[in-house]
């Protein structure tokens, strides 16, 4: 509901479909699929930024908690050495 609500003020004003920043976005899970988003998730995006865009792109819920737990460790193991 919400996504529809932003996409038919964004059509009243006459902006543009896609941003900048979502043709990126778009363009790495294209790429890289969910795996990359999962992995720039804690870079470029919050945790819930990342799971939002997963949502957005219709990324299965299983999936988008598979590959933020390993997403997670990760940068928790990362972030200790």
């Amino acid at each position: 509901m919400w996504a529809l609500h932003l996409r038919r003020k964004r059509e009243e004003k006459g902006k543009p479909l896609f941003s900048r920043k979502s043709r990126r976005i778009v363009s790495i899970f294209r790429r890289f699929g969910m795996g990359g988003i999962a992995f720039l998730t804690p870079i470029l995006f919050s945790p819930i930024g990342g799971t939002v865009i997963a949502t957005q792109l219709h990324v299965p819920r299983w999936r988008i908690l598979f590959h933020m737990l390993w997403s997670a460790v990760l940068w928790a193991e990362l972030s200790q050495c």
